[in-house]
């Protein structure tokens, strides 16, 4: 058995009171020994079952979060049907909100990007640039499937020929502009022309 020394002065000149309890007899400070103590060994066991049901407790909320839809590869699969389910149901703004957390949440997994372009799309005014820089993402991650990447290429056409129709239309308003000043001038011209005449 290991000397017992006094706390405060460290002397090794101790008596025993009991079997916990002992006396410094250089400094008269009375105090109990950590290992004998049945008072210490108490709360020792008591520390123990709360650290233990605190450690159940945390492990029953990771489990329910999980089971939930909060994390893993399941808790992805749960939330994305869920916001798939939004989606599905016309909730474009609560199916973004949902696919932008799987976004955040899961940054390796396409799901999130795929879904904020499936909501895009739903859309009346389309911003195609966003679409570009979520299709660029899915790209990086490492579930994309085939299938995926040949629906993104279809969904760049689809927006490469709407840029182009908008073009066109854009191209020809222009030139229909023009069309109308080049005949207002040259109604002054020939209204200009006339009265040089008189």
């Amino acid at each position: 058995m290991e000397e017992i020394k006094c706390p405060s002065c460290g002397s090794g000149a101790v008596r025993k009171i009991t079997d916990e309890k002992y006396e410094c007899m250089a400094c008269d400070n009375l105090f109990l020994v950590h290992n004998l103590s049945k008072e210490f060994q108490k709360t020792d066991e008591h520390i123990e079952n709360i650290h233990q049901d605190l450690k159940k407790t945390i492990e029953n909320i990771n489990l329910t979060a999980a089971v939930a839809g909060g994390s893993g590869r399941d808790g992805l699969d749960n939330r994305y049907k869920n916001a798939m389910t939004l989606l599905n149901q016309g909730n474009i703004s609560a199916a973004k909100a949902e696919f932008t957390g799987i976004r955040n949440d899961f940054m390796w997994s396409c799901k999130g990007y795929y879904g904020l372009i499936l909501c895009e799309k739903k859309k009346k005014h389309i911003n195609w640039g966003e679409i570009g820089d979520y299709i660029q993402q899915i790209y990086r991650c490492e579930d994309v499937t085939p299938e995926i990447l040949q629906e993104m290429e279809g969904i760049l056409n689809d927006g490469k020929q709407i840029a182009l129709a908008n073009l066109g239309k854009s191209l020809n308003e222009r030139n229909a502009q023009q069309n109308e000043i080049s005949s207002k001038i040259q109604q002054v011209t020939e209204m200009s022309k006339m009265q040089e005449l008189r």
